[in-house]
């Protein structure tokens, strides 16, 4: 399993369901199409969208069937698939037995610290899951936009990062009260008199889930064992070797490079950003050159490092090689990090701001233009190209 850092706060999301905390009187659901019947059921939004939400039970949760303590209707959880994915939030859903209204369980974890989510959290009133404004493990159902039910007893604990997108948890003791919810802040809150579910303890071991454009088999992502280049999307498994972690991570540990299982040797994975924005890019096996070196490809044009830590990667025309000059325009619609100027086999400049091609740099004294700077591609590296000072907005 590869665990994310994100240090990222979370935005709410749209649709928008709550904690509430009922007394033991609380009715048993009532699912028999006594609501208003135009209101969008298990409205929950989700990338990575897995089988119909109605795939469960036909038979919704009704007043009074397995009624539990206090008169609470007693369900227990099916399959689970993941619903949702981003980059500091992650959700997973599974169909009930009896169904609750026709919408389906959903547990859903919201980024709010660095480090793996991993252990075991008091869901429900007094602790940092206590409403569904700013909870971080919400355990909720969600019938229609602005009402729902969500957990106001209970724990939660996590064996596996679930940002990972498998799922290793288990759910004990959980209640979930009728709540109404704020349309802009989330914020629940109770309904007087309102019905509640009782869920049976479960533990569930599922995943992983790749996100859409993997090609290969489930079990290959994140397992592991080797970094995966060729299979479309993604593979965590890919990420460099981490050799110093930083001192505000203390989840954080050294990791060394797994092994490329699908390269020759001598090539490196290397993202592809023709393939789509950083972050969604695909990654592929590519030959190596030494751009400093004068070191030349066998095939393709060799390209400097751009900070990406895959060192200089080998590149044929066409791909992100723009034919443009030093002061030309470069190719508009061609992909992010694009290079241009080569000359004799390697890439000579940078497709900087307003789409021109820029010369390459090490220092300001490289870069003739009044008013330009050399902006370096790393942090801690020298290499960059001559361009001018950012402006907000």
């Amino acid at each position: 399993m590869t665990t994310r850092t994100s240090l990222l706060f979370v935005p709410l999301l749209s649709l928008v369901f709550a904690l509430g905390c009922g007394d033991d009187d609380g009715a048993a659901v009532d699912a028999g199409g006594e609501r208003d019947a135009s209101a969008p059921t298990d409205a929950g939004p989700g990338e990575d969208a897995g089988p119909d939400d109605d795939a469960g039970p036909d038979d919704d949760a009704g007043a009074g069937e397995d009624a539990g303590e206090g008169g609470c209707t007693r369900i227990e959880a099916g399959d689970w698939i993941l619903s949702l994915a981003d980059d500091v939030s992650i959700e997973y859903e599974a169909d009930t037995m009896p169904q609750v209204e026709g919408a389906n369980l959903r547990v859903l974890f919201e980024r709010r610290v660095i480090g793996a989510d991993v252990g075991t959290f008091t869901l429900g009133e007094g602790g940092i899951d206590g409403n569904f404004g700013d909870c971080s493990h919400c355990v909720y159902i969600a019938p229609e936009a602005g009402r729902g039910y969500f957990a106001d007893r209970g724990t939660l604990t996590t064996r596996e990062d679930p940002y990972g997108r498998q799922l290793d948890m288990t759910l004990e003791d959980v209640r979930l009260v009728e709540v109404m919810i704020d349309g802009l802040t989330r914020e629940s809150t109770p309904i007087e008199g309102g019905a509640c579910v009782e869920l049976e303890d479960v533990t569930v071991q599922a995943g992983p889930f790749p996100p859409s454009g993997w090609a290969c088999d489930d079990a290959l992502y994140d397992d592991g064992e080797a970094c995966h280049c060729e299979c479309g999307a993604y593979d965590p498994d890919c990420d460099a070797a981490i050799t110093e972690c930083p001192p505000f991570d203390p989840s954080c540990e050294p990791t060394e490079a797994l092994p490329i299982a699908d390269c020759d040797a001598g090539d490196v994975c290397a993202l592809d950003p023709t393939t789509g924005p950083i972050g969604a890019a695909q990654t592929r096996c590519t030959a190596t050159c030494d751009w400093a070196g004068a070191e030349a490809c066998e095939a393709g044009v060799c390209v400097y490092d751009i900070g990406s830590g895959e060192g200089d990667t080998c590149w044929e025309p066409g791909d992100r090689i723009a034919e443009a000059r030093v002061g030309e325009p470069c190719d508009a619609g061609l992909a992010v990090q694009q290079v241009c100027d080569v000359q004799d086999g390697f890439a000579q400049g940078y497709c900087g701001p307003e789409n021109q091609c820029r010369p390459l740099c090490t220092s300001d004294e490289d870069c003739p233009t009044a008013g330009e700077t050399c902006r370096t591609f790393a942090f801690d590296g020298d290499l960059g190209y001559c361009g001018p000072e950012p402006v907000d907005g």
